[in-house]
């Protein structure tokens, strides 16, 4: 291929230099910034297919910081990033694996979302950008499912590309909190306005990995802990209130109930010294969010309008959605509006009929009412299922053989129902990225080990009588298996 472009070199210039010129007179503008471009383009896409853990960590930066894309619409990209996966694994896999328990729900709770939209209607670009919005993670989880060794050779890489992001967009954010020209909810970094909600649960899934590497002794108690700080730092500062119920709630699991033992409480003892000047600077800088005031705390989070009067709330949105969107039809209670009816979009096409009459509730600003409105009570606790089955595969691998990503995962999953009605977070593609990527990880590790289990109950009784220990080694290339006698 090479050979053959240098061969007829001038006359690929000429081909190019002719489609510029025509496109030129065709447009009326400059074509060749478009060609080059274009070009630019395909080559990154080329490279993209082609390498599996380049595209897997392109999606992770390109899902986590979305929201602080300004000059183009960060959803196109995550979609283009979908696409292109679809095309890595149709073309570069002959057999794709997939996880059926979770697919099953997934398209359970995808056919329930769409059961409305037969009575009531839907444009097809609404439901199709709904969809990619709702359930486009199911794409990441099969092609992160997929990738050989995922979790062997690159959930290190993983790991401390996640920390590390997440570390140096905190110092960003320090930075604008001292410039003291950003209200508390830009305070982000690089993530954008008004998501310091989705920065703290990016937070809690940092939380989840330094956990899973403390417990594994991969990093030090005194690193643990020093980085555990920066979270519980983050949400004094920025006043994320959530922050210190989530932080709190994973420190307990990790350190009173998976990692057990003196140092652990120990641990917990000095977390909570740092935890209660936080929460004191907090009150400092921000005396009317005092959430251990009970008074403040009921009309925060059942009572009071979010954003202004006629809006819903956390906890309190079901009378009024009723009322106001369903107008007490038990149809739409039990099934909803349909996928996309609730939609946000800057483009008109693209908004939901929901939105366009009811935009003014904020229902988009959590994942509760919003899946209420669109699915219903029926299509609401299907999408919920769906989380609830990693953290019991999660629970069970754990109890086997007690692994990292066993560990991580459920510290993962704790925050997911911490968050759920708290803000839209699950539907964040940083959240929903990482998460599916670390489930991916942990079904792939644990039909590795079932495989290789599988291979040497197979082998073993029918050829050979061991003393000791026997290990199988995977001949990769070859497809074979060669077996290895280690005598104690």
């Amino acid at each position: 291929m090479v050979e053959t472009l240098h061969k007829y070199r001038y006359l690929v210039l000429l081909f190019y230099v002719l489609m510029a010129l025509l496109l030129t007179v065709i447009i009326r503008q400059d074509a060749f910034m478009l060609l080059n471009f274009a070009i630019v383009g395909a080559l990154i896409s080329f490279l993209l297919i082609k390498n599996e853990v380049l595209l897997l960590i392109a999606t992770i930066l390109a899902a986590i910081f979305h929201e602080g894309i300004y000059f183009i619409n960060g959803t196109y990209i995550i979609i283009y990033l979908y696409g292109l996966m679809v095309i890595s694994l149709l073309f570069n896999k002959r057999r794709i694996d997939i996880a059926p328990a979770v697919l099953f729900i997934a398209m359970l709770a995808i056919l329930l979302s769409l059961a409305p939209i037969f009575d009531i209607g839907s444009s097809l670009p609404i439901v199709a950008i709904s969809a990619i919005k709702r359930f486009g993670f199911i794409i990441l989880f099969v092609f992160a499912l997929n990738i050989t060794n995922l979790y062997k050779k690159y959930s290190n890489l993983l790991n401390w590309l996640i920390v590390t992001i997440l570390v140096v967009n905190f110092l960003v954010a320090v930075v604008q909190y001292f410039q003291g020209i950003y209200n508390q909810d830009d305070i982000t970094g690089f993530l954008g306005g008004n998501t310091t909600g989705v920065f703290m649960y990016l937070f809690m899934f940092y939380l989840a990995i330094l956990s899973g590497l403390h417990y594994y002794k991969k990093i030090s108690t005194f690193l643990f802990f020093a980085l555990t700080m920066i979270p519980i730092i983050y949400s004094a500062i920025a006043e994320v209130k959530i922050g210190f119920v989530s932080i709190a709630i994973l420190l307990i699991v990790y350190l009173v109930f998976i990692n057990k033992g003196l140092k652990s409480l120990l641990l917990l003892i000095a977390t909570s010294f740092v935890f209660s000047w936080a929460y004191f600077f907090l009150i400092s800088v921000y005396p009317e969010h005092d959430f251990l005031n009970m008074a403040f705390l009921d009309e925060y989070l059942v009572e009071q309008s979010y954003g202004g009067d006629g809006t819903i709330n956390r906890f309190g949105f079901k009378p009024t959605v009723d009322a106001v969107v369903f107008e007490e039809k038990n149809s739409e209670i039990i099934f909803g509006k349909g996928l996309g009816s609730g939609n946000p979009s800057e483009m008109d096409i693209l908004k939901g009929e929901v939105y366009r009459n009811f935009d003014y509730l904020k229902y988009s600003w959590f994942t509760l009412p919003y899946l209420y409105i669109e699915t219903g009570w029926v299509g609401t606790i299907a999408y919920v299922l769906i989380y609830i089955l990693p953290l019991i595969i999660a629970l069970k691998a754990f109890k086997r053989e007690k692994s990292m990503l066993a560990i991580i995962v459920i510290l993962m999953s704790v925050t997911n129902f911490v968050f759920l009605p708290y803000n839209a977070g699950l539907f964040s593609y940083g959240v929903t990225t990482i998460y599916w990527i670390y489930v991916a990880m942990l079904i792939n590790d644990k039909k590795s080990a079932v495989t290789l289990v599988s291979i040497k109950d197979q082998l073993i009784p029918a050829k050979l009588t061991l003393v000791g220990k026997p290990a199988l080694k995977m001949n990769e290339a070859g497809g074979s298996y060669d077996l290895k006698i280690n005598k104690s």
